[in-house]
């Protein structure tokens, strides 16, 4: 049986477009990437995963993206529309040479450094 939490429209191949790659990653990747700036790729790699739970969950529910930037940036993106774990985390994580920062459900976290100390801003 199919947990309740994950839809049979977004995991059944028929009637979900995508995958969870078309459908959820490039939304992700998007934001991303525009939080970096913008670099050009010079190498992208993808690899999305169809086995899960039973044969009712027929389409893509776990994907990877990574992608290396002329910059020297890189990044690397998972998502799944299933997965064996105790709940749901969408989160986006940046780190810089200057600084960092992770977004979760509508929380902004900045680290950097200070006056030689470590920061951490928590904006909500």
């Amino acid at each position: 049986m199919v947990s309740s939490a994950i839809s049979i429209n977004s995991t059944t191949k028929e009637l979900s477009g995508g995958g969870s790659l078309i459908d959820l990653g490039v939304h992700f990747i998007d934001l991303a990437v525009w939080l970096m700036g913008n670099p050009k790729p010079v190498a992208v790699t993808g690899a999305t995963y169809t086995k899960f739970a039973n044969n009712e969950i027929s389409n893509s529910v776990h994907s990877r993206f990574g992608e290396k930037k002329e910059n020297g940036a890189s990044l690397q993106i998972e998502f799944s529309r299933a997965s064996n774990i105790l709940e749901d985390a969408n989160f986006v994580k940046l780190r810089g040479t200057k600084a960092g920062s992770n977004l979760r459900i509508g929380v902004l976290q900045l680290y950097s450094e200070a006056a030689g100390q470590l920061t951490n801003v928590t904006l909500s």
